[in-house]
């Protein structure tokens, strides 16, 4: 995972005040851990690499709705 100068804890109230920068390094920090969970969970729909930048769409709407 990525190092940022804010914790996860910072981010989310950032975020929660309209930064969308702060959305961005939270993704960011988060990437991988999505990426292996969609690995794991999804090899079905992930038949190309379309798909994989789909389902790391909605991972990413997930995350920014928790």
């Amino acid at each position: 995972m990525k190092e940022s100068k804010y914790n996860d804890n910072e981010l989310v109230y950032m975020i929660q005040q309209g930064d969308e920068e702060s959305f961005r390094l939270l993704l960011e920090l988060y990437q991988p851990k999505i990426y292996r969970i969609i690995r794991q969970n999804c090899t079905y729909q992930m038949q190309s690499s379309h798909q994989e930048k789909d389902l790391l769409q909605v991972a990413a709407q997930a995350l920014f709705r928790a």
